[in-house]
């Protein structure tokens, strides 16, 4: 198969998966705040492959966006995400991107795109945590909001402009 015909194939199912999760997305129940707990103790691998937790940024908002590379939508929310990152940042706000991917993938779509904000990657044993966390289709982009008290304050499934996000981030910011 060609590189074309791999990014034809790998779009149409990104549009698929997010074409699911949004018309399941009514049906989504509420994150449960054990699986946040569970979240904010889970260890990622950053981009230098050393172990992160969420819960090592505790005395911050979190703006947590699970994404992938395969995943148009995803790809196309980062730079709002970035710059939602910039004007947030003084106020105790940090973002995250999550990838439910390969390593080698999120480091070649790093060097191609690059975001201002920390991406780490993810194990398969995150999918049934999304799913405790309200994203039982299990769609991507999916984002949520961890308040300083390690709550979810808001989810939503598909991906978010700009304006959409710092009315979403707004409501916890300082």
């Amino acid at each position: 198969m060609t590189r074309a015909g791999r990014w034809a194939l790998v779009t149409l199912t990104a549009v698929a998966a997010l074409a699911v999760g949004l018309y399941f997305g009514r049906h989504l129940t509420g994150p449960t705040q054990e699986a946040a707990q569970t979240l904010l103790q889970m260890r990622f691998r950053d981009a230098a492959d050393q172990p992160t937790r969420l819960a090592d940024l505790s005395d911050r908002v979190l703006v947590v966006n699970f994404w992938a590379t395969w995943c148009a939508p995803c790809r196309e929310e980062m730079p709002a995400l970035s710059r939602s990152r910039q004007k947030f940042a003084a106020n105790g706000v940090e973002f995250v991107g999550i990838a439910l991917d390969t390593a080698d993938s999120v480091q070649a779509f790093s060097r191609e795109v690059p975001v201002s904000y920390p991406i780490w990657i993810a194990g398969t044993e995150l999918i049934q945590v999304l799913r405790r966390l309200g994203n039982g289709p299990g769609g991507l982009p999916y984002t949520i909001v961890i308040d300083r008290e390690g709550k979810i304050g808001a989810s939503h499934l598909g991906p978010l402009s700009e304006a959409e996000i710092d009315a979403l981030v707004a409501r916890f910011a300082r």
